[in-house]
């Protein structure tokens, strides 16, 4: 279990003073995941498991969960601490087909 002290950490960088309530999420397997009861509403907390924590990964899921969510498929969407018109301004990538990272061919850190 992810101690208090670390998700006060981790709420305090996206402006959140505190937390209700942690849930443990007991489904899944590569991860741990929580959800955060919050004033401003419920947040999901993802501690990623070494062997599924690339930078590359990292960045994949969360363009995919953006993606998705965008078209209205409900899944948690990464909570950003930049504005949006930051955010939207960086490169992006739209990938069709098998989305997993492990069919996708990389070079140097870029999809090729």
């Amino acid at each position: 279990m992810v101690e208090n002290s670390v998700v006060i950490k981790v709420l305090e960088n996206y402006g959140l003073d505190n937390f209700l309530e942690l849930i443990p999420i007991v489904n899944g397997i590569a991860n741990t995941s929580y959800i955060i009861k919050c004033i401003e509403g419920n947040l999901v907390l993802r501690c990623r498991s070494p062997q599924y924590s690339s930078d590359i990964q990292m960045l994949y899921e969360e363009e995919y969960l953006n993606y998705v969510f965008h078209r209205g498929i409900n899944v948690p969407v990464p909570y950003k601490n930049i504005p949006d018109e930051v955010y939207y301004s960086l490169p992006k990538l739209v990938m069709h087909g098998d989305y997993h990272p492990v069919n996708v061919k990389y070079q140097d850190g870029k999809v090729s």
